[in-house]
């Protein structure tokens, strides 16, 4: 099947989910007064974004840090992977992805993104959403982006019981390497499952794996996966720990280990 038909056969069963939840939608209380809130919102450690948007007047500040060993067998740090998403009316949030800083050599800035998320359903079990990123011309000649590139990813997060959650993203990208790399333009078709398991209402524990059609210019597909823990500390902190696994292809990295914290704002 071409990467067409998959796109759209997932556009297909998205819109018909968005038609039944509408029609026979179990509204859930409001999520503000769940203490345990900040583990459904949290976008990190994992590459697929929480299918949440963050509730309006509130806002969530995530950063990490991450130790990566390449394919070429040699090193790298980043830090401090910070993410600032902000609540706004009608089940929507803005977030900013700030530029993260690599090291120790070559070292440099990537790029910065700027999106909007927004829900278009919410029920007790089921939240699907849809989010829009634009990755402006930033970040340094080595690891930034030399022109204007963008995403456009569909959310669908399943509560198959309280203790077992399916969280699947499904993108598609636009993006430019950065100059140092010739600031060439390529596309790609995104595919994201994670399994998540809930043992205490306070603790999730998750495995994953994603992958990218094309990882740059000329280049073919590779996938990567990664597993977790997400630790609820108090309301309105949660710490993380993960390591990750180069599937196939060239997608980053050969493994990683990393780390972070994020913080809930009312």
């Amino acid at each position: 099947m071409t990467h067409k038909k998959i796109n759209g056969l997932f556009w297909l069963f998205l819109a018909s989910q968005l038609l039944i939840f509408n029609a026979n939608a179990d509204t859930p209380s409001d999520p503000k007064d769940d203490p345990y809130l900040l583990l459904s919102l949290i976008d990190r450690p994992n590459a697929s974004d929480s299918a949440w948007a963050v509730p309006d007047n509130m806002m969530v500040v995530e950063a990490g840090y991450q130790f990566a060993k390449l394919l070429d067998a040699t090193y790298l740090q980043n830090a401090p992977q910070a993410l600032v998403r902000f609540g706004l009316p009608h089940s929507t949030e803005l977030v900013a992805l700030l530029p993260n800083y690599v090291f120790p050599s070559p070292s440099g800035f990537t790029a910065s993104v700027v999106g909007l998320k927004h829900e278009f359903v919410h029920t007790k079990k089921t939240v699907i959403s849809l989010e829009g990123l634009i990755t402006p011309k930033s970040g340094s000649a080595e690891y930034g982006s030399a022109g204007t590139g963008g995403a456009f990813n569909g959310i669908l997060s399943y509560d198959v019981i309280p203790e077992f959650n399916i969280t699947t993203m499904v993108g598609v990208t636009s993006f430019t390497t950065s100059q140092n790399a010739g600031g060439d333009r390529y596309g790609s078709f995104n595919p994201d499952l994670v399994l998540t398991l809930v043992p205490r209402k306070d603790i999730n524990i998750y495995g994953e794996v994603y992958g990218q059609t094309k990882t740059g210019p000329g280049q073919g597909s590779g996938y990567n996966t990664d597993f977790g823990i997400i630790y609820l500390a108090r309301r309105n902190i949660a710490f993380d720990a993960e390591v990750g696994q180069r599937l196939t292809g060239e997608l980053g990295f050969d493994k990683f280990v990393g780390g972070g914290v994020t913080f809930l704002f009312s």
